[in-house]
């Protein structure tokens, strides 16, 4: 359900970053070809872009996350979660199948009369296109090679319905709606995606009308029987789909109007919203990096002469707390192997951890001076703020989890505190209940939740 929802959100955010690019930026140009490519990238990226996610790959020392009980971690079997039969979740993905429902069936309503139509009418051939004349439609349409219009209309007003459609057929905008109407139903509850079918329908109109009054021997004909559409007149009673969204910008759009080619590097604003939406949803991989990888000895053993020392990235600590964290000052000799053993396994990894920084990470970068004296620049990588997730206990047969976990110094939505989850372990192991050396915890963290699952494995007595 998460997963889902969380593919939702990203599609919602892509086609809503197309459309704001296009309305502000290009909705007005007369670059009718590269605004279609646009809004169609538009629905690729929201129907598609969705499934890929970014990574990128951060260096961690999770050495002492590991260790934190004392012990290695044990794998523990995944817990089982109880649920109520109802919840609010449930609730919002009935509603919204029923609402995909619904638009199926509102497509197949608008269908299937069309289908059957065309099965039972007798067609007309105008070159590629399939004319099919029945009083069922009142407005005329095309759909894929096929063009239905009203009996009653003439012949001077269905010629230029005809090179309009044509166009529509041409160009196979059938396509672009087609993709649409995958979108509609699946994000059939945002606003933003009816808005993008109406940009999409309207640069179709821009395209038809160019290249009909291109093939027009009379554009002034062409535009009439537009105007006479919009008015309602029973002397050319025009209802086809090519006057939507008939008004006079529309009109302003028909005139050739010299633009500078440059104009078109407008289409390139899109590249912001994709950087940004990437590195919205980005998941990082950790890669565990332990302080005691193998190093050379020597380097390892080498004295070094302490000179300045600064920090850089941090901002839930001082550089003055973070020195006296450290223990280590200018004029101190150390060695590599010492220093690393501060860095990581010291007071300064304890400080974060227990204030919910489970991805802490700090990087030394040591800079050789001409006196023999090393300056240290250490960077660090506070990362997310992390909160407790699931609590749960395994293994227990007599003893009920709610009376431990009620116990227990952490509590789900509490900061992420080693401390207090060092506290807890001894606190369940202590509890004379349960077998003290058997008592395992699984540290499960949850990345795009920025939370950490616990699950404490037990043995009753």
């Amino acid at each position: 359900m998460e997963t889902f929802a969380l593919y939702l959100l990203k599609s919602a955010l892509w086609i809503a970053g197309f459309a704001l690019v296009y309305v502000l930026f290009l909705q007005n140009e007369r670059y009718f070809v590269l605004n279609r490519i646009f809004l169609v990238g538009g629905l690729l990226a929201a129907i598609f872009l969705p499934f890929y996610t970014w990574h990128y790959v951060v260096e961690l020392n999770t050495e002492s996350i590991v260790t934190i009980a004392g012990d290695p971690q044990q794998p523990v079997k995944d817990a089982a979660v109880t649920t109520n039969s109802f919840s609010v979740q449930k609730a919002l993905l009935f509603l919204y199948l029923a609402g995909v429902l619904f638009m199926v069936f509102r497509t197949l309503k608008s269908t299937i009369p069309v289908l059957r139509v065309i099965f039972k009418a007798k067609v007309y051939r105008y070159g590629s296109i399939k004319l099919v004349r029945d009083a069922k439609f009142p407005a005329s349409f095309s759909l894929v090679s096929y063009v239905f219009v009203h009996p009653s209309i003439d012949e001077p007003e269905l010629s230029e319905i005809l090179k309009h459609e044509q166009e529509h057929i041409r160009q196979k905008h059938w396509i672009d709606l087609l993709l649409f109407g995958i979108l509609r139903t699946i994000q059939w509850f945002n606003p933003i995606v009816w808005f993008y079918g109406r940009l999409i329908r309207q640069n179709h109109e821009y395209l038809a009308d160019k290249h009909a009054l291109q093939s027009s021997s009379n554009p002034g004909v062409y535009r009439a029987a537009l105007l006479n559409q919009i008015v309602g007149g029973s002397i050319i009673p025009l209802t086809s789909s090519f006057n939507f969204s008939f008004n006079k910008k529309r009109f302003n759009m028909m005139n050739h109007t010299i633009q500078s080619p440059l104009r078109k590097l407008k289409l390139l604003l899109i590249v912001p919203v994709f950087a940004g939406i990437l590195y919205a949803f980005a998941v990082p991989e950790y890669k565990n990096v332990s302080a005691t990888e193998v190093q050379n000895d020597s380097i390892q053993e080498t004295k070094i002469l302490v000179g300045n020392i600064t920090w850089e990235g941090n901002s839930v600590y001082t550089t003055a707390e973070l020195n006296q964290a450290l223990g280590l000052k200018e004029g101190d000799v150390i060695v590599q192997r010492q220093l690393d053993k501060l860095l990581h396994e010291g007071i300064l990894n304890d400080l974060y951890l227990d204030k919910g920084y489970l991805f802490y990470n700090l990087e030394s970068v040591p800079m050789n001076n001409t006196d023999g004296t090393t300056d240290f620049t250490f960077k660090i990588f506070e990362g997310n703020l992390y909160k407790f997730g699931k609590i749960e206990i395994e293994g227990n047969k007599q003893a009920s989890s709610e009376d431990i976990l009620e116990s227990l110094p952490i509590q789900t939505g509490d900061i992420f505190s080693k401390e207090k989850l060092v506290l807890s372990h001894h606190k369940i192991a202590s509890s004379g209940i349960f077998v003290p050396e058997d008592v395992a915890m699984g540290i499960h963290p949850e990345p795009s939740l920025n939370e950490v699952n616990i699950v404490f494995t037990v043995v009753e007595k």
